[in-house]
């Protein structure tokens, strides 16, 4: 794995985690994150329902970002759930720090779509030897 490689993979990475925490949290908690919902969608069953399935997408983009699967379409996808998320938050707050922090994870997710195949860790190179450092240490 060279230098570009696990910086690209840092960012995959740290996004998996921010995508499983907040996925998680809303699959298992959903009624706190009804209040981000807009409005106009209603209330009710069906917004608990959208929050749930909202929190498996996010937790199965975070499992496939940390295994290495289809990397440019969970870009894909991760961008439109993040820029839905800010489009929400500024509709409802405006440009705060939280709305300011969900647009640099955005650009984060954005770049998914433009980076190369990630390498597992515990995936195997060529050579035979775990992947985790750099050609010269294998």
């Amino acid at each position: 794995m060279n230098k570009i490689n696990l910086q690209e993979n840092l960012v995959g990475w740290g996004l998996a985690f921010v995508f499983a925490w907040f996925g998680m949290n809303e699959i298992l908690s959903p009624a706190q994150w009804t209040a981000y919902v807009p409005s106009f969608l209603g209330q009710g069953p069906f917004i608990v329902a959208l929050v749930v399935i909202h929190g498996l997408v996010l937790f199965a983009c975070a499992v496939l970002l940390v295994i290495g699967i289809g990397r440019m379409y969970v870009g894909i996808l991760s961008s439109l759930l993040v820029a839905d998320i800010v489009v929400v938050l500024i509709m409802q707050n405006g440009l705060d720090p939280v709305s300011v922090r969900d647009i640099g994870l955005f650009a984060a997710a954005l770049s998914l779509i433009f980076t190369k195949k990630i390498q597992f860790p515990a995936r195997m190179t060529v050579t035979g030897k775990p992947g985790i450092f750099p050609e010269k240490y294998n």
